[in-house]
C-alpha cells in the first residue's frame, strides 16, 4: 500500500518491529482461556498476558530502533 503522495506505508524498520511484535505477542485468546479454567482465577492468564505483551513490545521498539539504525 501507499499514501497519497506515494511513499511506502510501511517502511523496512516498522515491517520488520510489526513482524515481531506478532511472532512474540500472545495472540491465542482460547489458551488464556484454558489456563483460567483450569487454574480457576486469573493469577496465572493475567501476567501471561502481561508479560507476552511487554516483551512483544520492547523487542519490536528494539527491532525498530535496530533497523533504522543500520539501514
Amino acid at each position: 500500500m501507499r499514501r497519497p503522495n506515494g511513499s511506502p506505508l510501511f517502511d523496512l524498520p516498522t515491517s520488520l518491529s510489526l513482524l515481531v511484535f506478532f511472532v512474540l505477542a500472545m495472540q491465542c485468546l482460547p489458551t488464556q482461556a484454558v489456563t483460567r479454567r483450569e487454574t480457576g482465577s486469573w493469577t496465572w492468564p493475567t501476567p501471561q498476558i502481561v508479560y507476552m505483551t511487554a516483551l512483544a513490545y520492547g523487542a519490536s521498539f528494539f527491532t525498530c530502533r535496530l533497523v533504522a539504525l543500520l539501514a
